[in-house]
């Protein structure tokens, strides 16, 4: 399997709560998005089959971060392949615990974060391949 470098993730996090009430403090990946970037770079690899079949798009992925941190909930909300929105699912069950969200009172609080993943092939990598196939 080839490594996240592969592909570009787009990260915009949207946050709302489950609770009635928005969190004052929003949940933190430990280290803040910057880690939350490194993990995802670490930890996300483009599936070999995906690639193989040049199979690319956005998966958009929903989680929450219930009161003591932990991720659960991992649902895809936007398809792009099944294969891609397997390995967008197992990085999102694979990360860490988070800090929890926070209310007006300082109470630990449910919270939904999205995040999109974005698979696409680097295109100079892509060619190079390509141009292999060809001599062969």
């Amino acid at each position: 399997m080839k490594k996240i470098s592969l592909f570009i993730i787009t990260l915009l996090l949207m946050v709302g709560a489950v609770a009635q009430d928005l969190p004052t403090k929003r949940a933190e990946f430990p280290g803040g998005m910057g880690a939350l970037i490194q993990f995802i770079q670490a930890e996300c690899q483009y599936p070999k089959e995906a690639m193989d079949q040049n199979i690319q798009g956005t998966v958009l992925e929903e989680f929450i971060i219930d009161k003591e941190g932990n991720v659960t909930n991992v649902n895809v909300l936007k398809s792009a392949h099944p294969l891609l929105d397997a390995e967008a699912v197992r990085v999102c069950r694979a990360m860490p615990q988070w800090t929890p969200a926070q209310d007006g009172e300082g109470k630990y609080v449910k919270s939904t974060f999205q995040l999109p993943f974005t698979f696409q092939f680097d295109e100079s990598k892509k060619a190079k391949k390509e141009k292999k196939k060809g001599k062969k």
